[in-house]
């Protein structure tokens, strides 16, 4: 059984390939969403489109005492050999629950984000939770290390994230109907501010002609709009909004960037490699790991403006390391970095682990 939240970002994207790739006659999944509301959430509208594959319940969050009745009441009609969690809050309400159950508990580890005080006592406390669990999933090297410190039960394995190449290939077609003339420059993501995108807008504006496309929703969107403004960009920053398949514009750019200050092994990410389309990014997280140095991607340091221009800039200016950059990028992926590896680590560990999948 799998227990994730209502959002429907880079980890619940990877949850719901995973679960649409996992082999049913080594695992099955049943899937709870915790809603914050009666209307329909993304991942629950997701996760419902997988079909008769993984049957899907939802749950109102209103506790951790409504949760666990919730919970145990499901047990006992859908009974589960493990437990699946994603995220802190999944973390936490499912160990409260399970709390006299002899059934385990794994985490999938995807990093966390401490860009407020309360987020970061809720990474704190996700942390003691985890040493507790029976299990814990990591996507990306630098998150198995510190699982490997955490984890009492002495279960740690790196899953990595994957993507599908050849849908990725074929979802990328048609082009967007809009499209700028000149260079384009794309980013991919919640509008946010550990995303560095006030970085990124001020480099475009240092280097003319060249456009930036935003895809995705957020609460800095109205930052950025003004910062855009006030660096007279005009008609070069284009807001495209949250696009259910952004494949179509991660082919069409030039390059995609994404400045983040944290990250654990982003997605989009793989997905611009699968694509052929060049990328920038921090050195954060699993970043460095999946794009080596000047290997598969060039790397910035997070929070340097300078550095994120003269990367762009570099790219526009050598077309052929460019290509070869992404070249490189889509053998790595092809050959480390699928879905079905996913699964298949996924499936050996649940069988190594507890004897099931």
């Amino acid at each position: 059984m799998a227990v994730v939240g209502r959002d429907l970002y880079g980890a619940e994207h990877a949850t719901l390939r995973l679960w649409k790739e996992l082999a049913p006659e080594r695992v099955q999944v049943t899937a709870v969403i915790l809603e914050h509301t009666d209307h329909p959430s993304d991942m629950l509208r997701a996760a419902r489109e997988l079909g008769d594959q993984v049957p899907v319940h939802a749950h109102r969050a209103s506790g951790p005492v409504a949760f666990r009745i919730f919970l145990l009441e499901l047990l006992a009609s859908h009974p589960a050999d493990v437990i699946c969690t994603v995220g802190y809050k999944c973390d936490l309400y499912c160990a409260a629950a399970l709390r006299g159950v002899s059934i385990p508990q794994v985490s999938v580890m995807h990093g966390w984000v401490d860009t407020s005080f309360k987020l970061r006592f809720y990474n704190w406390l996700d942390r003691q939770c985890l040493r507790r669990l029976d299990g814990i999933f990591t996507v990306a090297g630098h998150l198995e290390r510190e699982a490997k410190a955490l984890n009492r039960a002495g279960r740690v394995a790196c899953l990595r994230n994957g993507v599908d190449v050849v849908g990725l290939q074929a979802a990328a077609q048609p082009p967007p109907e809009e499209w700028p003339s000149g260079p384009t420059l794309l980013f991919v993501g919640r509008l946010a501010a550990e995303k560095g995108l006030r970085h990124l807008v001020d480099a475009v504006a240092m280097i003319p002609g060249v456009h930036l496309v935003l895809v995705g929703s957020g609460p800095l969107e109205d930052e950025l709009r003004a910062q855009a403004t006030t660096r007279e960009l005009g008609d070069r920053i284009h807001f495209a909004g949250f696009q259910p398949n952004a494949a179509p514009w991660i082919a069409a750019a030039d390059m995609l960037a994404l400045p983040s200050y944290t990250e654990g092994l982003p997605l989009v990410l793989l997905e611009a490699m699968a694509l052929d389309t060049p990328v920038i990014a921090s050195r954060v997280g699993g970043i460095p790991d999946l794009l080596g140095e000047d290997i598969c991607g060039l790397l910035i340091p997070p929070g340097d403006t300078a550095a994120l221009t003269a990367a762009i800039e570099r790219l526009l200016a050598e077309p052929e390391l460019a290509g070869q950059l992404a070249k490189r990028a889509r053998r790595r992926v092809e050959s480390e970095y699928t879905e079905a590896l996913v699964a298949r680590r996924f499936e050996d560990s649940l069988h190594e682990w507890f004897g099931h999948g």
